[in-house]
């Protein structure tokens, strides 16, 4: 049976209202880089990752491309880092995804996940 905070989660994300969203299921204020289970979880947050990535790639490229000089990074070159940062963190979960559902399947017996673990496992079943 999936656990309460995954399911809240689950109605949350279906919201169009994102404050509403945010009032009922606050966004962690910080998160480790590699927690595919809360993106999974919290696509909210998967996208405020995604958002950070792509604002540390612009920083980066500015900094080997512009160095001294002022300078501006073309829109086209905003867009592409920006679809290149989504397509890898969607790469990452999908890694995460294949793991949990092949460690599920291969002889994980249910003590060993999480409720959240086990609530996308029978999400995705």
């Amino acid at each position: 049976m999936p656990d309460s905070r995954a399911q809240v989660l689950a109605v949350v994300n279906e919201l169009a209202d994102c404050t509403l969203a945010a009032e009922i299921v606050p966004l962690p204020k910080q998160w480790r880089s590699d927690d595919y289970l809360l993106f999974w979880l919290d696509p909210r947050v998967a996208e405020a990752e995604a958002e950070r990535r792509t604002r540390r790639a612009i920083s980066r490229w500015y900094d080997q491309h512009c160095g001294w000089r002022t300078g501006r990074i073309p829109v086209s070159e905003t867009e592409s880092i920006g679809a290149d940062v989504r397509e890898s963190l969607k790469g990452e979960l999908e890694v995460f995804r294949s793991r949990l559902l092949q460690e599920y399947r291969t002889g994980g017996t249910v003590t060993e996940f999480s409720p959240d673990e086990m609530a996308l496992v029978e999400r995705w079943l």
